[in-house]
């Protein structure tokens, strides 16, 4: 656990699955997602997608989704709306590679659920709509 913008915080997990829902659900709720420029920028290929498919840039990609999402005006508002799933597999999946089922895949969602301006230089995810800074 470190400090970051007077907040308590942890460095982003090489996993997204386990390592983050671990932390998210069993030690202390994260409200915030923070990917720098530096991070956005990082050898994705080779760094990110070796974690497997339920990795950040599979988060990334899904947020930039909803970068088209405007308001009944055609406004380009900020913050959007966002609903980021997350595919879990259960105990009975994960202990055999060949049961595949439908019983086995499980559809959960991020706890964040608003994307605030900041886009292209970093992404941030939220738990509420209004932003840090707004505080």
């Amino acid at each position: 656990m470190a400090w970051y913008g007077q907040r308590q915080c942890v460095w982003l997990t090489p996993k997204m699955q386990p390592d983050f829902t671990e932390i998210n659900d069993l030690q202390k709720p994260v409200h915030v997602l923070f990917l720098s420029k530096i991070t956005l920028d990082s050898r994705i290929i080779t760094d990110w997608l070796a974690a497997g498919s339920e990795s950040w840039p599979s988060v990334i990609m899904e947020t930039l989704q909803f970068l088209q999402q405007r308001d009944s005006e055609g406004k380009d508002n900020w913050p959007k709306r966002v609903e980021l799933r997350v595919r879990q597999l259960n105990e009975s999946t994960q202990s055999s590679p060949l049961n595949l089922g439908m019983q086995g895949l499980r559809i959960s969602y991020l706890p964040f659920h608003f994307w605030q301006k900041g886009w292209p230089d970093f992404i941030i995810l939220t738990t509420r709509e209004s932003s840090v800074a707004t505080e």
